[in-house]
């Protein structure tokens, strides 16, 4: 489609952010269109959605100054939402408060419960086992005496002046979780395990953000000898299928997306159906393929 129109790649993969991990993290390699915002953090770096939103604004600026359309793929909901919705500014950060609420976690308590007692709208929007957003949610809560969910209604959008064409790509779920299964394996036989190592052999620690990524700690446990070969594809794979899972449930959330599902439909008749989308509006509007 890229070529087609004469587009360039955003990235709004959280993980494809961090260098030397382009297996884990799908990076497109050798691909004809150029891509952007992959491979620009060091894994043990930690970043933000409003970050990221920034970063894609200014290269959609430039693609546009240039007469390129900037086209953005991936399915980081928050990165998405915090370029076309808004999102606030980072408030609220403690290490001491995240620690505490990371080993109350660990005890057992359900700090889910303990949110939806503070923010119950938060809490209607992460899913139980999400412990990440939810001890986000109770961090900016502890810091600010604000509940997040009081930040995001005061939040200004930072691309309040582009229009954004939204497609969501949908399949059945079987298919789909076939589709899964299949290529953890493949991204096993590609070098993913040696991929791992080489980071670990770099200084990498296991506990870094880059290493959050769906399957990292997993292979790290497969090295340590706690973990088989058919143990770590499932794990990986159970995992991957959890998170396509809350991502699609997220997707369908939110407003303003045309749905195409890919189930019975060839690669180039939805490349056709977007474009045809696209040409019929504003040439010069930013196209947002999911």
């Amino acid at each position: 489609m890229a070529q087609i129109i004469g587009g360039e790649i955003i990235s709004a993969d959280a993980r494809q952010l961090y260098k030397g991990m382009p297996i884990g993290t799908a990076v497109p390699v050798d691909s004809p269109v150029k891509h952007h915002l992959t491979e620009i953090l060091d894994p043990a770096e930690r970043t933000s959605a409003l970050w990221w939103a920034k970063k894609a604004l200014s290269v959609m600026e430039m693609l546009i100054a240039k007469e390129i359309t900037p086209i953005i793929v991936g399915g980081t909901g928050l990165y998405i939402k915090a370029l076309t919705d808004g999102i606030f500014d980072s408030p609220g950060e403690s290490f001491e408060i995240r620690e505490t609420l990371a080993k109350r976690a660990d005890s057992g308590e359900d700090l889910h419960e303990t949110l939806s007692s503070i923010d119950n709208e938060a809490a209607s929007k992460i899913h139980p086992n999400n412990t990440v957003r939810i001890i986000r949610a109770l961090e900016v809560y502890y810091s600010t005496e604000k509940t997040i969910t009081e930040h995001f209604k005061s939040t200004e959008t930072l691309a309040g002046d582009w229009t954004f064409h939204k497609f969501l790509l949908v399949r059945d779920r079987k298919k789909l979780y076939h589709r899964i299964d299949q290529r953890v394996i493949s991204m096993i036989d590609s070098g993913w395990i040696e991929e791992t190592k080489n980071l670990l052999q770099n200084g990498i620690s296991p506990n870094s953000p880059g290493m959050e990524a769906i399957g990292y700690r997993h292979i790290v446990r497969y090295l340590k000898g706690e973990l088989d070969i058919s143990d770590l594809i499932d794990r990986i794979s159970r995992e991957t299928r959890r998170y396509a899972k809350r991502q699609l449930t997220w997707f369908r959330n939110q407003k303003g997306y045309e749905k195409i599902d890919l189930t019975e439909t060839t690669q180039e008749d939805v490349v056709g159906q977007i474009i045809e989308y696209y040409k019929s509006r504003n040439f010069n509007d930013v196209v947002h393929d999911n």
